[in-house]
């Protein structure tokens, strides 16, 4: 992997981030402790992601595929040739599985297997992931080949398998379980089944996570922590302004489940957290996303908008309010078309913001696990469409303006 040398950059503009940790982006770079992951993307611009803490509790430290276990942890091949290869990801090591010539009815590649559950809890959901590439061969199907979670109770018995969905390009596949009472096992393992012979398919960023839903991957002796991304809000006006931004928004963002609110962002009364002004999140029990507005005793007006508006691309947001309305609107940044509308009427707002606003989340479930771009904030109801060639200038009503655009100061080995 490549490393980003420090100082990469001198600061993010208009916004404080803080991560203690390593951290590995799309690209498989290591960014140093302090320093955001940053990834342009064609036709939207510079981004940075926001994740929440996580770890790898895939057993072998060393992470390495041809290394026997360690302390009875590790990998085993059953009925097909494993090797480590140079390949197309991420110019890190990549897994080959080569089924060979000899017809068998089933062959897999099983990872990160525990004897004895000792790091997996009975009752607790775990994900795990892989990323897969398949060449396109002759004679096989997608279908044949897998990622799956495989637990022991009494006999054996296997819980979820997820199929690649195209050839030729690297995906990544995810399987969550809630580990069963009783279960003595638990591994994930990549199948090739139904005597499909002559074929490698490769695998690389295996992981596992105690979560129910995935987050980007990290080395098993190298957690990442938190990535808290704030905003400062003086200058903006609580009975009219606007917030805009760029956001990613996938699968893991619109995930469904006991206290996973996905936060685009939240905005405080006070020095509390707890103390929401304003707040845009995907909810927790429902395929809806949410614009909700606070007054002083917490009081919230809000509006709905489906999550089928907004397939997985990167989306611009725009939220201007004054006090008569609030309004959202969703415009797809591949099409620059708007997709989705709502309105406050005379919503409920605070007497006064806090110096801070939270991209992503500074609690646990709350983040939204994805990548950020440009965010404005403004001391105007801005109601004009957006001018795509020239997304949220800072002009004379912007109080704050985040732009992750790299300022170099050093050349990047």
């Amino acid at each position: 992997m490549r490393i980003l040398s420090p100082p990469r950059r001198t600061t993010i503009t208009g916004a404080t981030f803080s991560r203690n940790s390593e951290a590995i982006d799309s690209l498989g770079r290591i960014a140093l402790p302090g320093l955001p992951r940053l990834e342009y993307v064609d036709g939207v611009g510079w981004v940075t992601w926001v994740e929440e803490a996580t770890s790898n509790l895939i057993i072998n430290p060393d992470c390495e595929f041809n290394k026997p276990k360690l302390n009875g942890y590790g990998y085993d091949a059953y009925l097909i040739s494993v090797s480590s290869t140079d390949y197309y990801n991420f110019g890190s090591k990549s897994l080959k599985l080569t089924t060979g010539t000899t017809s068998f009815s089933n062959r897999y590649y099983q990872m990160g297997e525990t004897t004895s559950l000792n790091t997996l809890t009975a009752g607790l959901v775990y994900t795990f992931s892989a990323w897969v590439y398949v060449p396109s061969t002759s004679g096989i199907t997608l279908s044949n080949i897998y990622l799956n979670a495989v637990y022991y109770v009494s006999s054996y018995t296997e819980s979820k398998s997820l199929s690649p969905t195209a050839f030729d390009t690297w995906q990544k596949l995810v399987v969550t379980i809630t580990i069963p009472s009783g279960a003595t096992q638990c591994f994930m393992r990549i199948n090739i089944a139904q005597n499909i012979q002559n074929v490698s398919i490769y695998a690389d960023d295996l992981k596992l996570s105690q979560k129910a839903y995935p987050t980007s991957f990290c080395m098993p002796d190298s957690p990442r922590a938190a990535e808290p991304l704030t905003m400062p809000t003086a200058g903006l006006s609580v009975s009219e302004g606007t917030i805009e931004g760029v956001v990613e928004i996938t699968d893991v963002v619109k995930r469904i489940g006991v206290g996973s609110f996905a936060n685009i962002f939240s905005i405080f009364k006070t020095d509390s957290t707890s103390d929401l002004a304003m707040r845009l999140n995907h909810d927790s029990a429902s395929s809806l996303w949410y614009l909700r507005t606070y007054n002083d005793a917490g009081v919230a007006t809000q509006v709905s908008i489906a999550d089928s508006l907004t397939p997985n691309d990167f989306y611009y947001y725009k939220i201007p309010w004054a006090v008569i309305e609030a309004k959202i609107e969703l415009w797809n940044l591949s099409t620059c078309t708007k997709v989705a509308t709502g309105t406050i009427s005379t919503p409920n707002l605070p007497s006064g913001f806090n110096i801070y606003g939270y991209m992503g989340s500074l609690t646990g479930y709350n983040f939204a696990n994805t990548r950020f771009g440009k965010h404005r904030l403004s001391d105007i109801a801005r109601t004009a469409d957006p001018d795509f060639d020239n997304l949220m200038p800072n002009d004379a009503n912007t109080v704050q303006l985040f732009d992750p655009t790299p300022i170099y100061n050093q050349n990047v080995r």
